[in-house]
């Protein structure tokens, strides 16, 4: 028995042969865990993934792996109907994840009592995707990357949905199909994308959600504070942890917003924690963390990232010098505008500048 098994190359220094002799071991030696992995981290992925997946054994179609619980694939190609297939071949497979991987164009799961998939996980696969996910016992979803479709139903133990797609307009489809597992909810992560309207938003109510994640990619304000975060308060009342992310590619002045009154709206009564990531200071960064910090009476910490969010993985020496000056500009902004403010409204927070 070989509980967990990694097959880990850049695929140019590999090939395929020698990929399927390994597959061949791990077939027959009980695998819990298994990961393809044909790029190793240190050198960049150049080009589409080559290596298709699953290996053909004995005239089957999929490979068979009785004792599978979690897959992860990255950089390998595939196809249509491999993951369903999997899924029943593979009894005990409760994980997928699916990083940089082509000839996916859809996944469609479901059936209840047959499949025993939990988490599903699939980022950065080249191509669009149309994903249909009903009646099985899912508890956590991820997807980052370009989605032409999403359908769930009758999802009732899912806990934890984070999705970042790149289709504008699209928010309000995707909250729309949460109503199946609305009262499971604990923890949303979504984007907003494109130019913000006044009906941009129509968040479900989810009265358990904890934790709320918003990232903000787009070039208009319109009436963010009026329709956003307002909307954010009324649909979730058991909010814990709000966590905002800002793009610094959109302009940095911007009209100042003023919030829509909102003596009917109930504050945020368990926000403890609010963290807004990519602060630089512009008037629609203050108004938006004041707007927040205005209305949560139980805020325990409060956590301000002046760093430009798609830099943050970059070394500090290849990062241009502008960049560097702008984030020591947001860091100072952010102590000036916001530091009064949160020792003022809520005494007792914790103030952070990272």
């Amino acid at each position: 028995m070989v509980p967990r098994f990694r097959i880990q190359f850049d695929m140019g220094d590999l090939n395929q042969s020698v990929i399927d002799e390994w597959l061949r071991f791990v077939v027959n030696k009980n695998v819990e865990i298994l990961e393809l992995d044909l790029q190793n981290g240190r050198k960049a992925c150049t080009i589409f993934p080559s290596y298709n997946f699953p290996l053909n054994l004995s005239n089957a179609k999929v490979v068979e792996l009785a004792s599978l619980r979690k897959l992860y694939l990255n950089n390998v190609v595939v196809r249509n109907g491999v993951v369903e297939k999997l899924l029943t071949t593979s009894p005990l497979l409760e994980f997928i994840s699916i990083h940089r991987c082509n000839g996916l164009t859809q996944i469609r799961v479901g059936g209840q009592g047959v499949i025993n998939l939990k988490h599903l996980e699939i980022v950065n696969c080249f191509g669009d995707l149309s994903i249909h996910l009903n009646d099985c016992d899912l508890v956590s979803f991820m997807y980052k990357g370009i989605l032409t479709d999403l359908e769930f139903a009758n999802l009732p133990n899912l806990k934890e949905f984070n999705i970042r797609h790149d289709r504008v307009g699209f928010e309000n489809y995707v909250l729309s199909q949460l109503s199946s597992c609305v009262s499971s909810l604990e923890a949303l992560s979504f984007s907003v994308n494109g130019m913000i309207t006044e009906n941009l938003l129509s968040i479900p109510r989810l009265p358990n959600l904890k934790k709320l994640t918003l990232t903000i990619d787009t070039m208009e304000d319109g009436h963010l504070l009026n329709h956003l975060v307002s909307s954010i308060r009324e649909a979730c009342p058991n909010l814990e942890t709000f966590i905002i992310k800002l793009g610094w590619y959109s302009p940095f002045e911007r009209r100042v917003l003023k919030a829509r009154s909102s003596a009917n709206i109930p504050p945020f009564e368990s926000l403890k924690v609010f963290k807004m990531l990519g602060y630089y200071g512009r008037s629609v960064d203050y108004e938006l963390a004041a707007y927040v910090i205005h209305n949560a009476v139980a805020l325990e910490k409060v956590v301000i990232d002046p760093r430009c969010q798609d830099l943050i993985t970059i070394d500090r020496h290849k990062v241009h010098r502008n960049v560097l000056l702008k984030k020591d500009f947001a860091r100072s902004s952010a102590k000036r505008q916001l530091e009064s403010l949160v020792a003022r409204k809520s005494p007792g927070a914790k103030f952070v500048i990272l």
